[in-house]
């Protein structure tokens, strides 16, 4: 049952507890990051320049953050990230509803935005095995919001991401130090629960320099224990399995994607935003995900061509170019709310890789 009192709780401010000395270290580097990312994007091929649907995001909805990252404004940067869950930098990456929308509504909106988590948590509670709500919670950075089952705090996006990486920890469970390569992995959610159950897991996103910085500022500031590689720094033009086996987490552009050394991801996974993305960037990434994948590919992703808010009109997945090095374990309906139904989870394992 809805319990406003529970969503009230869950909207009420969480700043971070700041170590000023690793804050200034955070923010500095996204800053050099993205200066890098941005200069090396003039020269990629226009796959990987910015298209589909996240054109219209960017460019509207995140100039604040723009601004100060052209500008080199660390004040001004900070302060955005420090509250990043309730202003545009979560823009595209979130479901049910943003923190001024859900605050605004009228009881009757918010009641309905309650029971749409209710229903992911009890879908969590059948498909995860063992599952616990406590292990949804996340540190507070960023000023995160949400609704607060049983006392811990859930965002709206948690159950899917949990669920996802539990999945992905399922599959390589055999593998004693999985690497994890996530395409357009957002602000980080699916990596922080994937990287708080195991502590001997590589994972490497690939996005947006404009998207990428929310998961630098996030998984950076939420593991300061683990070692992170950012664009610009050391080696990263050449991502080899040495360079891979000496970070736990790897944050790069997009374009960044061929670099990486032939099947040495064990799983590559894309949540929601292969079909949000131009056909000949799908293509191109897909055919790069062949190139890197050593075990599986998992993807969920709308199956109807609609028209997005963004006025995009999305790849349907069941025409992704899959290549035929990859046999179809099982598509099925997609298990969370906030995709109108039109979502498809999809599961590949490279034919000739031994599990």
């Amino acid at each position: 049952m809805a319990k406003l009192g529970f969503l009230d709780e869950g909207l009420s401010d969480r700043q971070e507890t700041i170590n000023y000395e690793h804050h200034q270290e955070v923010i500095n580097r996204i800053i050099s990051s993205y200066h890098a990312a941005k200069e090396e994007q003039k020269k990629v091929s226009l796959q990987y320049q910015l298209g589909g649907a996240w054109k219209e995001t960017i460019e509207t909805r995140r100039s604040e953050y723009i601004k100060a990252l052209n500008s080199s404004d660390f004040e001004s940067l900070s302060n955005l990230l420090k509250n990043v869950f309730r202003n545009n930098g979560i823009a595209g990456l979130w479901t049910y509803g943003y923190y001024n929308d859900i605050r605004n509504r009228s009881n009757a909106k918010r009641k309905t935005y309650i029971n749409n988590i209710l229903l992911d948590y009890h879908t969590a509670i059948d498909f995860i095995d063992h599952f616990d709500i406590s292990k949804l919670a996340i540190k507070p950075i960023g000023n995160p919001w949400g609704y607060l089952i049983k006392g811990t705090l859930v965002l709206p996006t948690a159950f899917r991401h949990y669920y996802y990486a539990s999945h992905v920890h399922n599959l390589l469970e055999d593998v004693n130090t999985p690497i994890v390569c996530e395409i357009g992995g957002g602000f980080g959610g699916f990596a922080y629960y994937l990287l708080s159950a195991n502590k001997d897991v590589k994972y490497i996103d690939f996005d947006l320099p404009e998207v990428l910085l929310i998961a630098q500022y996030f998984l950076m500031k939420s593991f300061p224990e683990k070692k992170f590689l950012l664009f610009g720094e050391d080696e990263c033009l050449n991502i080899s399995k040495e360079i891979i086996n000496s970070y736990d987490v790897i944050l790069m552009p997009n374009f960044s994607l061929p670099n990486v050394e032939n099947k040495s991801a064990d799983l590559v996974i894309n949540t929601g935003s292969l079909s949000e993305m131009d056909y000949h960037t799908v293509e191109e990434y897909i055919n790069q995900i062949a190139r890197i994948t050593n075990k599986y590919f998992f993807h969920d992703n709308s199956d109807k061509p609609v028209l997005n808010n963004e006025g995009h009109v999305e790849v349907t997945s069941s025409k992704f170019p899959i290549s035929n090095i990859f046999k179809r374990i099982y598509k099925t309906n997609s298990l969370w709310g906030g995709g109108s139904g039109r979502y498809r989870e999809h599961l590949y394992q490279r034919k000739e890789c031994s599990v």
